[in-house]
């Protein structure tokens, strides 16, 4: 069961003051208890994993042979979405389980492993599963943890690690309320910077990247990226990346550009962030540089001047970003 009584609510994290991220056995006793609050709400998932969940309903501790899956959702198709549970750091035991479900279950089409701390090899292993897998079947790795808000309020935290590079295909209504914004930003970048290289094309979730390719510096991309799905204030953020698996790398990188603050606040007129990317990647060692716009109305109208500020800001950071790889390319300030 879950431990005292808190509200597990449904607000925006960046809006908390005072935050405080926690374990999920601060809010679960059992790994079981955290599977029934998910297989209840499982719309907490639906950015992540592109589909509509709004009217379907999990099942927890389900028998699939001899064994018991932490959450299977039937989809209006009769398709089905396995999620496997952990607390604590991914663990060959859980990813075991994962595999065994979906092998021994007919129809399977999206499989989810949540954990608290995802590590390197796991995280390389969900990627090889998309790559290598039947089409059909799409592999999520995602963190999870509770934010206390205070006044006895709580949120469950999810961060994608690994989500398929396509969407799924599945019964449930797929989403992407944000693509008409991410397709316009992509489109009107490309006019300026005919050679950039997009992750995903047409945009899925709510990001889409472009590539800068991996330096000794670390791995590098540009981001455009929407919070803050269904709530009335939504934010674009417009950011540069630092993903090498070795943290030192990347704070070591973003030391190197501290003293160019000044110089990215002055051109995008604004006190731009430097620092961990995201509360539940810091034991990961991802750094970011980003700066971020507030909007509302329609998730999928197009917000003209935000469009436009989209743009400009990116320019300006992603000629900045190539100017600091040059720079590091002849071994100025180098690592």
């Amino acid at each position: 069961m879950m431990m005292r009584a808190r509200r597990v609510e449904n607000m925006d994290k960046t809006k908390i003051i005072k935050k405080v991220v926690k374990p999920l056995k601060s809010l679960f006793t059992r790994e079981e208890d955290f599977s029934k609050h998910l297989a209840e709400n499982l719309d907490i998932l639906s950015p992540i994993l592109g589909v509509d969940l709004d009217d379907v309903t999990g099942q927890y501790e389900v028998p699939i042979g001899p064994f018991r899956c932490d959450i299977l959702a039937q989809a209006i198709d009769e398709t089905y979405i396995i999620i496997e549970n952990q607390f604590l750091r991914s663990d060959h035991t859980h990813l075991g389980k994962l595999l065994t479900y979906i092998t021994n279950k007919e129809n399977v089409k999206i499989a989810v492993w949540i954990c608290e701390e995802a590590t390197e090899e796991h995280t390389e292993v969900v990627r090889w599963l998309n790559r290598n897998s039947a089409e059909d079947i799409l592999f999520y790795l995602i963190e999870a943890s509770v934010i206390d808000a205070g006044d006895d309020k709580v949120i469950i935290d999810l961060n994608s690690i690994v989500r398929p590079s396509k969407p799924p295909q599945i019964g449930s209504k797929v989403i992407y309320p944000y693509r008409p914004m991410l397709s316009e930003l992509v489109n009107r970048f490309k006019q300026k910077h005919p050679e950039a290289k997009f992750s995903k094309q047409p945009p899925t979730a709510n990001s889409v990247w472009i590539q800068l390719g991996q330096h000794r510096m670390g791995h590098l991309h540009c981001e455009w990226l929407v919070k803050g799905r269904g709530r009335t204030e939504k934010k674009l953020g417009v950011e540069l990346h630092f993903e090498n698996p070795n943290s030192e790398i990347n704070e070591k990188f973003l030391n190197i550009l501290e003293p160019y603050k000044p110089e990215i606040d002055a051109s995008l007129d604004a006190d731009v962030y430097f620092g961990v990317w995201g509360e539940t990647t810091r034991q990961r060692g991802w750094r970011s540089i980003r700066t971020e716009r507030l909007f509302g109305g329609a998730e999928d109208q197009l917000d003209e001047e935000l469009i436009n500020w989209g743009v400009e800001s990116m320019t300006k950071l992603h000629e900045f970003a190539l100017k600091i790889i040059d720079i590091q390319s002849d071994g100025e300030n180098g690592i």
